[in-house]
């Protein structure tokens, strides 16, 4: 499969996803922010590290946390969390390997097309 990026753009609404939307949570421009919670890996998916999360209640999702998040995961190993984050979707037609999120490398489709952008260390509670 050819490597291609693409620039993604936050998605006005995913359906079938197992999510806890809550409304009083908002990013600056008013996206609502989804709760997730469950065990965090680093995966390494189109040769970029990644994070996998293992839901609670069954299935993943993957996860894009900022820098310092993924390094602490990266220092602890497995770990149980809740992230607050925004709640993406690529297109399940393109052949696309990996995504870029405001300038970041997103692993793709290690668990589908939907995955969590996480923008900053406060919206992740380590457990």
């Amino acid at each position: 499969m050819k490597r291609r990026i693409l620039c993604a753009f936050f998605a006005a609404s995913v359906a079938a996803c197992a999510s806890n939307p809550d409304s009083s949570i908002t990013d600056s421009g008013g996206h609502p922010l989804h709760q997730f919670e469950g065990t965090a890996t680093v995966v390494y998916a189109d040769g970029v590290e990644a994070v996998r999360l293992e839901q609670l209640h069954g299935g993943c999702i993957g996860v894009s946390l900022p820098s310092s998040g993924m390094a602490e995961l990266k220092r602890s190993g497995p770990r149980e969390m809740t992230i607050h984050g925004l709640l993406m979707q690529v297109p399940g037609d393109m052949e696309t390997a990996t995504v870029r999120v405001n300038g970041r490398i997103v692993g793709y489709r290690q668990c589908g097309n939907t995955y969590v952008f996480v923008r900053s260390e406060k919206d992740i509670e380590w457990k």
